[in-house]
């Protein structure tokens, strides 16, 4: 890996002063670069470059059903999650949420104390994974990633940016313009 040119570039100053760069190697694996927290860091991992890529453009193309700020939202009582683009099916996810909506995989929804929906999947073994945990799995990425990636403060084009960073590049962004309108409407719909 000594050779590789780190072409994928991410300052991820919102996440501790850490900095990312990306390549492929030759085995067609995402290498993450990783530099700050007193150390350097090298990682191989796969993506699931197609679950990005349905993913970000479902939320661009429904911005209505996105709020980075919630795991996922029900709007309305007794709604369970579904993937719709009107909001009167009263939801609305994160980018985890909506990974994991549209992975299709079976869910639990209850309520905790102070009445917030807590959102597991289960996995191959049974057990109980929040949605960020299960949706880094199904994308195929690491912690720091994913990390960085649901961060509540992020706007839509932040998403893209760190997404096609984690991919190596391989993600087909929309013009920027598109990203802001919907980034708009979102933001518009839950203020």
């Amino acid at each position: 890996m000594t050779n590789i040119e780190f072409a994928f570039h991410a300052e991820a100053v919102k996440y501790e002063a850490e900095f990312w760069s990306t390549a492929i190697d030759e085995d067609g694996q995402v290498v993450l670069k990783q530099e700050g927290w007193a150390f350097d860091r090298l990682e191989t991992y796969t993506p699931n470059v197609a679950l990005f890529q349905s993913s970000l453009d479902w939320i661009t193309n429904n911005p209505q059903t996105w709020n980075q700020e919630n795991w996922f939202s029900l709007l309305a009582e007794g709604v369970e999650p579904s993937v719709s683009a009107a909001p009167e099916c009263g939801t609305a996810g994160c980018l985890a949420g909506t990974v994991m909506l549209l992975e299709g995989k079976g869910s639990s929804v209850t309520f905790d104390l102070d009445g917030y929906p807590t959102w597991t999947f289960k996995d191959e073994n049974g057990d109980h994974l929040d949605a960020g945990a299960a949706a880094s799995r199904a994308l195929g990425i690491p912690y720091r990633i994913s990390d960085a990636l649901y961060h509540y403060e992020n706007q839509l084009w932040d998403l893209w940016d760190l997404a096609q960073v984690a991919c190596g590049g391989a993600l087909t962004v929309p013009e920027r313009s598109v990203i802001e309108e919907a980034n708009r409407i979102s933001k518009d719909f839950y203020s």
